[in-house]
């Protein structure tokens, strides 16, 4: 959808009969509520990944030969290591697309707010409203903008955010280099758990640096 798309089916929204001020204002925290489910869901599943990226490092750490898990005996060479980077790459191209999902909302809301409430989007009010879509990586509110400590948090938060983009790569590359060292070059399981995961971080990739608008 175009920008000037959204910003005409906003328009027909406030101009309809029953598009009081009530209506709006339930329709905004709705979008708040909204905002905060795409938070909490890429929350768990940031965290499903991450503990699945820690359990594949406990299987390869040398020295490990076996271990419970959930009430599971688990041995270095178990087959569930195979089976963990396409379920992690998995989980994050629905981490992608909610993140997506997440940045259309906030782009509503700040539209509604910008037409049906001129003070509170040219103060930057709106800002402090919005749940953060992408939890652990909470950028600073515009609101007090250019400050010296603004400045540094966004750097610090930018410096985090490229962290955490790189860190799944950089597990996967990892993973395979343990895989194939452990089950040969020879093994199809790790072939086809390579393919399934590069297809899935392709997916991803793609997901995260396609246009949610069109020009």
């Amino acid at each position: 959808m175009k920008k000037n798309d959204l910003t005409s089916k906003i328009e027909n929204f406030l101009a309809a009969p029953e598009a009081d001020k009530d209506f709006i204002s339930k329709y905004m925290s709705d979008l708040q509520q909204k905002m905060a489910v795409y938070s909490k869901t890429v929350g768990i599943a940031a965290s499903g990944a991450g503990l699945l990226s820690v359990l594949f490092l406990l299987i390869s750490a040398r020295g490990v030969g076996r271990f419970t898990a959930f009430g599971v005996e688990i041995t270095r060479y178990s087959a569930v290591s195979i089976a963990i980077p396409p379920i992690v790459a998995l989980i994050l191209v629905r981490m992608a697309a909610v993140i997506n999902y997440g940045a259309v909302a906030v782009q509503v809301y700040k539209e509604l707010s910008k037409k049906a409430y001129p003070v509170l989007f040219e103060t930057g009010l709106w800002d402090l409203t919005v749940s953060d879509y992408m939890p652990f990586l909470e950028t600073p509110s515009g609101i007090w903008k250019g400050s010296r400590l603004w400045v540094l948090l966004d750097k610090i938060s930018n410096f985090i955010i490229a962290i955490v983009a790189l860190a799944p790569y950089i597990f996967f590359i990892y993973a395979f280099y343990i895989l194939f060292d452990t089950y040969h070059v020879e093994d199809f399981f790790v072939w086809f758990s390579l393919c399934a995961t590069t297809l899935f971080s392709v997916l991803t990739t793609r997901i995260l640096l396609s246009e949610i608008w069109e020009k």
